[in-house]
Parts: structure tokens; C-alpha cells; sequence
């Protein structure tokens, strides 16, 4: 979902629980270079994405890496007063998968956690995949 710069700042201002897609950007952009950030402007999927050092746009994607295991009632772990708890999650040995992304257009972000009022978001554009521009912002009022 693409938002205009000032659509996105307004909904900054809110604090609902809502989806993000995270992002580390490991091109040099500052103070947001290789930490986790959220934006609201590829779908909001709760995906991963990774813009590599050469400014590419690239999704991961974890599917088929993990495995649900039932506990059975003989193991030691299994709860008897929780019976929907009895499941596990582990991993399976198979890799996850790095696909670049052609996506054009502004993709806005902010760090994921420790955001402070007046701190600085940063808009990257896109053109097919590979970021061609930077702008920084600053959050205008906060609710």
C-alpha cells in the first residue's frame, strides 16, 4: 500500500495495533543503516525484506523451514490441563529464500522499535528493485 508523504505521517500519529513489513536496509542511510525497520508501504504481509549494500530491494521468505510437532501424552512436556498447547514448532533443515523484488515507487520507514517524537523516518524510492533516491523527514506532531 502506497502512501503520499503526508498520508504516512499522519498515520504515524496513531498508535493501533496494526501489520508492518520489516525492513533492514544495509545500504549506508544513516542511522537506519542495518536496523530493523517497519513500513507500511509493500503490502503490510508482515513479510521480510533486505535492501542490500547496492540499494536492491529483495523479500525472504521463510516458508517450509519449520515443521509443527505434536507432543504426545507419553512425553514428559505434554500438558494435560492445556491440550491445545501440545504442539511445537522446529526447525526442518531446509534454507529460506532471498528473491529480489521490482517494485517502484516510495517506500517509507521507521525504526521498529525506539522511535522517539521529532526523530527522523526516511523515505527510499524505488525504480524497478533499486533504490535511486533518499529523503529524510521528521515526524510534525504525535497524538
Amino acid at each position: 500500500m502506497m502512501h503520499s508523504s503526508g498520508v504516512w505521517e499522519a498515520d504515524l500519529r496513531h498508535s493501533g495495533a496494526r501489520m508492518f513489513d520489516y525492513v533492514r536496509v544495509s545500504a549506508d542511510i544513516g542511522p537506519l543503516t542495518n536496523v530493523q525497520c517497519e513500513t507500511e508501504s509493500l503490502g503490510c504481509k508482515c513479510c521480510r525484506y533486505w535492501v542490500s549494500p547496492a540499494g536492491q530491494l529483495f523479500v525472504i521468505d521463510y516458508e517450509g523451514t519449520h515443521d509443527f510437532v505434536l507432543i504426545t501424552e507419553t512425553d514428559p512436556e505434554y500438558d494435560h490441563q492445556f491440550p491445545w498447547r501440545n504442539t511445537d514448532v522446529v526447525k526442518n533443515g531446509c534454507h529460506g529464500a532471498v528473491a529480489p523484488v521490482s517494485f517502484t515507487g516510495a517506500l517509507y520507514l521507521k525504526p521498529a522499535a525506539g522511535w522517539d517524537k521529532g526523530q527522523h523516518f526516511y523515505t527510499l524510492y524505488f525504480d524497478e528493485g533499486l533504490c535511486d533516491s533518499l529523503r529524510t523527514g521528521t515526524r510534525l506532531s504525535t497524538r
